[in-house]
């Protein structure tokens, strides 16, 4: 992730709430909390990753980081590619344009969507340095 800004947890709270018209929406568990506050909080982490169980608020995660205004450039390794779709769906649900990377790519975005293969490459390693 490339950061522009950080936030407090009561704004991350208050984008996610807007971008899901859900006015109690709070963090289903802890580590969701800890991943948004570790990209996006006031004491912001240089990178992070965040590896946690199916179901556990990772798409939260990557569509608050995508929706807050000058946050930088979320990196999003999808392992195959057929999660694609479905992540597409879930972004598009909230207003979130996605740039899919793919080799020659020179466009940027809030958030990159990228395969587990491709983000290993030099291209996409000097995408990321642009």
């Amino acid at each position: 992730m490339r950061r522009k800004g950080a936030f407090s947890e009561v704004d991350l709270l208050a984008v996610a709430r807007k971008l899901y018209n859900a006015p109690n929406l709070q963090f289903r568990v802890l580590c969701q909390r800890n991943g948004v506050l570790a990209i996006m909080g006031p004491q912001p982490a240089e990178q992070v990753v965040l590896a946690i169980g199916t179901g556990s608020g990772k798409t939260l995660v990557v569509i608050i980081g995508a929706a807050v205004a000058n946050a930088g450039t979320i990196i999003l390794v999808l392992p195959m590619v057929a999660l694609q779709g479905d992540m597409l769906r879930r972004l598009h649900q909230v207003g979130i344009r996605p740039l899919i990377w793919s080799v020659g790519c020179k466009q940027s975005a809030s958030l990159v969507i990228v395969s587990a293969e491709a983000a290993c490459t030099q291209g996409f390693l000097e995408h990321c340095h642009t």
